[in-house]
């Protein structure tokens, strides 16, 4: 079935190797005793501890201490942290959650805590709001604080100065919540004064600050605001549920987010990916850092720039895993501007699995302060969030000092309270980086305009590098940054300076053409981080020397500095994006390399100049790269008027011969102008007819040899083809079973065309067997050579019994007795790894398949598609030739019935009744033609589907219910062969038929149905029983890891994916086995049980009176993106869309209980329970 990779041992080895060097610096972990068991439950079997008990089982680094700051019953479940100018916190908490109140009397709060007397610990706990719902983001701002509170972002003013609440101002109204673990996180205030923050996970908000304007934001993003709420703007689009951030001294940000990736450096403007979002314009910003510590539930971020921890533990990032109860620590070192990420020993392990660190803070005293939301449960989707082990009240602060021999003398927490300006203006060289941020806070808060002389005079510091950086940040914050400061700053010998005086270029409207000048100039400078600020500041003056010299920049920088490379890359598109800079790229002459990097990026510029431009210049394009087909697919969206949509697939065209990269080339431009909402040019339909005559010119490749189904196994394609092996030190070709790559669970039987041998015959026979070193006895082996008579007699049999296994095979032409025989390359085996390959060693009585097996096969099924989409009725009758072969491959034979039902209804319904009334053809073949019938839903198709409907596997029969029950006459079809039980009832009983059902039934329907289904079972109403029995049952099998992981290939990768591998339909499921075996079972065997908001279905209303289901996926132009069950995309234009009406059942099957065997089932299971 797969082709020769690295052997299962060597492979093993290789992931143990991986394994260890993942593991690096974490050696620590091996020496705590922690209970792993616990640590993957989704609801924790132990008991809750006492906040004493608790800290115990806390593991640090030696001279490190866990004091407790504060806990119940004095502090709710704590969320978010912020520090006042005294030193004291200020934390959000809540008891709603995980519901939001409607009672409109909310019981949430926000409290202020203080250590008086300096011994670690809150002694003095005052409420400063209450009446909240659930309120997680909090930044600490003059007269209280800003915080978010459903379904705002509020202004808690303090008027009088007593720590209570006197006014609440809504600055920011209309931030959805049906998802409430995310929302608002994690609010601060940055260098330039903004508010920044992190929009969570699912909720589609429409903000608005009550003007007329409204920012929608779709699930994860981070976006600014102004603390007055005059203005909201993004500042990243993208990513699934950011929570935390952090600055390093340059001034870069960074972020975690609970799912993509623990720790991104965020890229003004850039977008991150999302499920299901694909990549747009000049793609997605780079990731930082990949390992995902096998959870994807991190929380809260700091990047220690303090002097109160060892100098080991400084410039470190710090973040909670609230799976995992532990705190990450991570280094990084520059490669260029782009960080590289190492990961540390874990800084804190706690063996009790109760403790949730969702916050991470660095407070005023340079202690590490950590918000530990205490519970048995912390996931929100994988248990239901009723459950009434959710903890409502218990919560911890921690804060964890340095007490060892190298202890600095901690900050003092109140030294910037009530100090004068000349106090505070010495304050600004501080090591600590937070602080310095909340003294030049205090400073422009308190002093404002009066502070200008003393600030002015730190902007131009020589020796004070740290003040002069905060200096000039506050100079711009109070609008009063002259161009003379500016260019002394830009400058500066000191490259940190430079780099913070651009960033505030960068945020100044309208800078003077001698800044920019200056920046231009310092494209140039010796150190990268200057010249990738100076790109950001380039990129917001649009000017055709500064496209120029961007182009430029482009090609003499290192590709491996990936974040500055993006940078570049923006900057190229923005300026592009300006109309008189665009007119003057179309006009003048270019460098090839320069018209590259237009190509590459112009794909970003939504406006027709970028079609010509495309189109123009396609030549200079890479004729077989993704790249091209991005460009091709906009320069259709954006073609304006016919004569340049003509154009461009002339151009494509002629540039592109007619292979299968120009199949995929035309199906870009379609879908280009398809999401435009675009007539199809009629030159698509004669390329289309082109490409489709140019596959069917060619012969088959098969020579007479024939794939077929093995037994009764799924057959998806045909998965031969020719590979290239060394033997004897020679290069030969070898037939081998390799669809996916060592990926695919495959199974088939390749037979040869029958011959009569006239000589002994050599064949080299290869492939690999995984054996099982645990046990002694081996089952019998699934791959094998067979030479059999025409008549089926077994003449000579060979097995593939070894790993790596490769023998000459003798047959002996007296061995045939002048019969005609055959060969048979049986590929039995559906394990990863496994696979059969033949090549003969001299003479061959037969032809060989053609070098072009594996394109064959997929030209062909391409071409099929293409006459049926563009209604090619010229090819009627290579339709019918591919129909009418029983040569044909099955895959094909279904493809030519689907477009003949299109084609030439009359006369695909004959053909396929021909085919039924055949036997001996293979039985996937019949269920593929069923299925055909049912999609067509014809009168005449649904008529024949009747006659052979007894044939139909209970998988067919619901395949075919799915497909029929979106109409009013596949209802009645439905009803009245389950009323005859050629269809069984209980598929009408199951939740993906029943509710399509119900929106279409009339009340004689209705009752009909309720007569046919009286005496049945409703789907899932003994799974409870089930799942304990599949729990039991478990806990006594031994299970097999390799056909366990062929398992989930075959049923879970196509809409998820593990390391990267497999589908992003649905979420990635790398460190699934966290969950434990309860939560698995019930989510793959109940997958209706908790449906993620996030993963909820739609019943789509069309306009036709039709109905489809689907799960909602993005919008491309003028068409709706969805995903069906099995994974699949498909699109509707938004104008046939009448509603969209959200189901109560996931897109996930359901039926995984009926089509996994139970023994199946377990080899599934302890896969997947040990991807960790």
């Amino acid at each position: 079935m797969n082709g020769p990779r690295i052997p299962l041992l060597y492979f093993c080895l290789l992931v143990l190797l991986i394994s260890l060097a993942l593991g690096c610096g974490r050696g620590r972990e091996s020496e705590v005793d922690v209970d792993v068991d616990q640590f993957s439950q989704h609801i924790r079997t132990t008991e809750a501890r006492s906040p004493h008990n608790e800290k115990l089982g806390f593991h640090l680094p030696e001279g490190f201490e866990a004091q407790l700051f504060a806990s119940e019953p004095d502090i709710g479940k704590p969320l978010n942290m912020t520090f006042d100018d005294k030193g004291r916190m200020w934390l959000t908490q809540s008891f709603e959650y995980p519901f939001p109140d409607t009672t409109g009397a909310p019981g949430d709060r926000i409290s202020i805590l203080e250590d008086t007397n300096g011994d670690g610990q809150a002694d003095k706990i005052d409420v400063f709001a209450d009446s909240l719902n659930i309120p997680i983001g909090i930044v600490k701002v003059p007269e209280g604080v800003i915080a978010y509170s459903i379904p705002t972002i509020t202004h808690f003013r303090d008027v009088n100065g007593d720590d209570r609440v006197d006014e609440r101002t809504t600055l920011f109204k209309g931030f959805q919540y049906k998802d409430t673990h995310g929302m608002i996180n994690n609010l601060v205030r940055s260098w330039d004064g903004w508010i920044h923050a992190d929009h969570g996970f699912a909720n589609i908000s429409q903000v608005t600050n009550g003007g007329p304007d409204t920012l929608v934001m779709q699930s994860g993003n981070t976006f600014r605001f102004k603390r007055d709420g005059s203005a909201l703007e993004f500042t990243t689009t993208g990513r699934v549920n950011p929570y935390g951030y952090a600055y390093d001294e340059l001034g870069y940000t960074y972020s975690t987010d609970c799912h993509t990736s623990p720790i991104y450096q965020l890229i003004r403007g850039a977008d991150y990916p999302h499920f299901g979002k694909k990549p747009t314009g000049i793609g997605f910003g780079p990731a930082l850092m990949k390992h995902t510590y096998g959870a994807t539930a991190l929380a809260g971020l700091e990047y220690y720039l303090g002097h109160e921890f060892p100098a080991e533990y400084q410039h470190s990032f710090y973040y909670g895993d609230v799976v995992k109860c532990r705190v990450y620590r991570a280094t990084m070192e520059m490669q260029g501007t782009t960080p590289v990420v190492r990961q540390e020993e874990d800084f804190i392990i706690s063996d009790d699995p109760w403790f949730r660190p969702v916050d991470v803070k660095m407070g005023p005293d340079g202690a590490l302060y950590i918000a530990d939301f205490y519970n048995s449960i912390i996931g929100h989707y994988e248990v239901p969030l009723d459950h009434p082990a959710r903890d409502r009240y218990r919560g911890r602060i921690w804060r964890i000092v340095y007490n060892g021999d190298q202890s600095a003398l901690p900050t003092n927490p109140e030294e910037i309270h009530d100090r004068s300006l000349q106090e505070l203006i010495s304050k600004l060289d501080h090591p600590q980086l937070p602080f310095r941020m909340s003294v030049a806070d205090k400073i422009v808060d308190q002093y404002g305009s009066i502070a200008l002389p003393a600030l002015l005079e730190v902007a131009q510091s020589v020796e004070r590098m740290k003040a002069r950086v905060q200096g000039l940040w506050m100079l711009h914050r109070l609008s009063s940054i002259s161009d003379e400061i500016m260019l002394a700053a830009l400058q500066s010998p000191n490259d940190t300076v430079q780099v913070h005086a651009l960033r505030i270029l960068y945020e100044l409207k309208n800078p003077s053409k001698s800044l920019v000048e200056q920046a231009h100039e310092l494209l140039q400078d010796e150190n990268v981080h200057v010249q990738r600020q100076s790109v950001m500041v380039l990129s917001k003056d649009p000017d055709i020397k500064h496209m120029s010299s961007l182009l430029k920049m482009r090609q003499q920088a290192d590709a491996r500095d990936t974040h500055f490379m993006y940078s570049i890359r923006q900057a190229l598109r923005d300026q592009l994006r300006d109309r008189g800079v665009r007119s003057h790229v179309l006009s003048e002459d270019w460098e090839e390399n320069d018209l590259r990097t237009i190509l590459d990026v112009i794909i970003g510029v939504d406006h027709a100049d970028a079609s010509v431009f495309i189109t123009r210049h396609l030549p200079l394009m890479d004729s077989t790269g993704e790249p091209l087909l991005n460009a091709l697919k906009h320069a259709a969206h954006f073609a304006k008027g016919s004569t340049q949509q003509s154009e461009l697939v002339k151009k494509a065209q002629s540039l592109l011969p007619n292979n299968s990269f120009s199949q995929l080339a035309l199906d870009g431009l379609v879908e280009g102008f398809r999401t435009a909402g675009k007539t199809l040019p009629v030159e698509i339909h004669k390329w289309s007819a082109s490409l489709v005559q140019d596959v069917f010119s060619h012969g088959s490749s098969m020579q007479g040899w024939a794939c077929l189904p093995y037994l009764h196994l799924p057959y998806t394609e045909n998965p031969w083809r020719w590979i290239d092996t060394l033997y004897q030190g020679k290069k030969i070709s070898v037939l081998i079973s390799d669809a996916l790559g060592w990926q695919g669970t495959h199974t088939s039987i390749l037979k040869s065309p029958r011959v009569q041998l006239q000589a002994d015959l050599q064949i080299l026979l290869i492939g690999h067997r995984n054996v099982d070193e645990k046990n002694d006895v081996q089952p019998p082996p699934d791959n094998r050579l067979e030479l059999r008579t025409v008549d089926g007699e077994l003449l000579q049999r060979n097995d593939i019994t070894t790993p790596d296994y490769m023998r000459v095979v003798d047959v002996r032409a007296n061995l045939t007795k002048d019969q005609k025989v055959y060969f048979a390359l049986v590929d039995g085996s559906s394990e990863r790894g496994e696979y059969i390959g033949m090549a003969a060693l001299g003479s061959s009585p037969f032809s060989w398949p053609s070098p072009d097996l594996d394109r064959y096969f997929k030209d062909r099924a391409w071409a099929l598609e293409a006459i049926r989409e563009y209604e090619l009725v010229e090819f009627t009758d290579e339709v019918h030739s591919v129909l009418k072969d029983k040569s044909s491959d099955i895959t094909l034979i279904g493809e030519a019935a689907k477009t003949l039902l299109t084609l030439d209804r009359g006369e695909a319904i004959v053909r396929i009744g021909e085919i039924f009334q055949d036997t001996a053809r293979p039985r996937q073949l019949h269920q593929s033609l069923l299925l055909a019938l049912a999609s067509d839903g014809s009168g005449q198709a649904r008529e024949l589907l009747a006659r052979h409907l007894s044939m139909a596997t209970y998988e067919t029969q619901r395949g075919i219910a799915r497909r029929l029950v979106g109409k009013g006459e596949g209802v009645e079809y439905l009803l009245a062969m389950a009323g005859t039980h050629a269809l069984s009832p209980r598929i009408l009983l199951e939740s993906k038929i029943r509710e399509p059902m119900s929106n279409l039934m009339t009340t004689e329907q209705r009752e009909k149905l309720a007569s046919i289904t009286k005496d049945l079972r409703v789907p899932g109403a003994d799974m409870d029983a089930l799942i304990s029995k599949r729990l039991k049952g478990y806990g006594l099998t031994n299970p097999d890891l390799q056909r366990g992981q062929m398992i989930e290939i075959a049923h879970c990768s196509p809409c998820h994916s593990i390391d990267g591998e497999g589908g992003n339909i649905g979420p990635q499921i790398d460190g699934i086995g966290n969950w434990g075996a309860r939560a698995l079972t019930e989510k793959i065997l109940d997958p209706n049980r908790n449906i993620s908001k996030a993963f909820v279905s739609y019943t789509i209303h069309l306009k036709d009176g039709s109905v489809r289901s689907g799960l909602f996926r993005r919008e491309e132009g003028a068409v709706q993106v969805f995903a069906d069950a099995a994974g699949s995309e498909f699109r509707l234009s938004s104008g046939e869309i009448k509603q969209k009406v959200p189901s109560p059942y996931t897109l996930m099957p359901d039926h995984f209980a009926e089509v996994i065997p139970e023994a199946d089932y377990y080899d599934l299971l302890a896969f997947l329970l040990q991807e960790k």
